[in-house]
């Protein structure tokens, strides 16, 4: 039978991790006021994604011109091909050698995944999943895509756009460089630079940008809205507005008021040393609830709520579900220590700083005999370690590229 209620009932991670878990196959269907979306999933895994009607930056064509993937004539071309032989876009596309294979496999992803994360974002609708016994997908140029990385992705997607819109608050917005291209170089591609003295900053000095916010900053042209800068990035909407974000942190962009940056600042991914600006917390208490959510998939697993999708026997032992609970959590405090960093620019020196700033409560971190996890730095990356087990859990949650990130140490 179908598994069908309303989003208020069951969140979207607890349906998405249900069918996981089950490694279900078939379709699930939202529905709320303006749209309709569906789901494909095999064996627990999304294979596609669409939404009706239809975006105009969801049409593939469409997409793939404004990234400049392929041309308008290239585009118009394949449209009558199609409507003469009936031939999938992307097989038309590939095989007129518009674009190459690989090329299109990352412009499939970027789609399916734009629709799917604009899921989390719902605050109401219906939702129905159909199992089946197969799905049809486009196998030569579609991967399976794991619900985990989607869940992860969509919970960090929740906790910080709350803080991105405060920068960010609109798509109207227009953008403009702040510095020029021999003073940058992109983190990990140190050889596509060389130093002369006319170049005016030594490589060491040079500030140093990751792919991300590189791909964006070269869209911005000082007229182009950021609704222009998403429709045209090779990055999903929420990838392409927290590079903005990073860029407008260190001052390495401005909103094209005419006020200039009183300082830039050097580092990946927005590590910056300046004095934060006052916090209000409240903004994240929908994003904790949704992630607070997944934990009711335990309880689901010995004692389902949704009658009409019986749940499968596919138990786990004990220690196996000690694992899991715990592994859940770490990934849940992982992003408030992601979310710490985002809006001060720096990792906390312990969770009892998580603590402080409202992000996590006592009982997250610390248990009768005391701390549960801590903060480590080792081997250029910032972890989050599980204390007194046999075989202990531990995440990595960034990497640190420089000095500026790194939290002092603990006492």
């Amino acid at each position: 039978m179908a598994l069908a209620g309303t989003l208020r009932d069951f969140s979207l991670a607890d349906i998405f991790q249900l069918i996981s878990f089950q490694r279900k196959t078939g379709v699930l269907t939202l529905r709320n006021k303006e749209q309709t979306v569906t789901v494909s999933v095999i064996n627990g895994a999304i294979v596609s994604a669409d939404s009706l009607p239809k975006r105009l930056d969801d049409h593939l064509g469409q997409v793939l011109v404004k990234q400049a993937l392929i041309t308008s004539d290239q585009l118009e071309k394949a449209l009558q091909i199609q409507a003469e032989t009936m031939q999938k876009m992307g097989y038309i596309l590939t095989h007129s050698n518009f674009i190459t294979t690989e090329a299109l496999k990352e412009a499939l992803q970027t789609q399916i995944s734009q629709i799917i994360y604009r899921l989390f974002r719902w605050t109401d609708g219906h939702y129905e999943f159909a199992q089946t016994d197969s799905v049809e997908y486009d196998r030569e140029y579609i991967t399976p895509i794991q619900i985990e990385n989607v869940l992860m992705e969509g919970m960090r997607m929740l906790d910080e756009w709350p803080i991105i819109s405060k920068k960010i608050p609109n798509f109207d917005l227009v953008f403009r460089r702040e510095i020029k291209p021999e003073e940058y170089e992109v983190e990990g591609a140190e050889d596509a630079y060389t130093w002369d003295e006319a170049a005016g900053a030594e490589p060491a000095t040079r500030i140093k940008l990751s792919p991300n916010e590189h791909m964006v900053f070269q869209l911005l042209d000082g007229s182009s809205s950021v609704q222009s800068i998403v429709e045209r990035c090779r990055l999903t909407e929420f990838e392409t507005c927290r590079a903005l974000y990073d860029l407008l942190s260190r001052n390495l962009i401005s909103d094209g008021s005419g006020h200039r940056p009183a300082a830039r600042v050097a580092g990946v991914g927005g590590v910056v040393e300046v004095a934060p600006e006052a916090w209000d917390y409240r903004p994240f208490a929908l994003g904790l609830i949704v992630i607070l959510s997944s934990f009711s998939l335990l309880i689901g697993l010995i004692r389902p709520v949704n009658v009409l999708f019986r749940f499968e026997p596919r138990m786990m032992d004990f220690s196996e579900a000690q694992k899991t609970a715990a592994f859940v959590e770490m990934e849940r405090i992982a992003e408030k220590v992601r979310v710490y960093f985002l809006h001060t620019h720096r990792y906390p020196a312990s969770l009892e700083a998580l603590k402080e700033a409202g992000l996590v409560g006592p009982r997250e971190i610390n248990d009768s005999q005391g701390p549960k996890y801590r903060l480590e730095t080792r081997d250029g990356s910032i972890r989050l370690v599980q204390l007194r087990s046999a075989a202990p859990l531990q995440i990595v949650i960034d990497s640190v590229s420089s000095p500026a990130a790194v939290p002092d140490d603990e006492p």
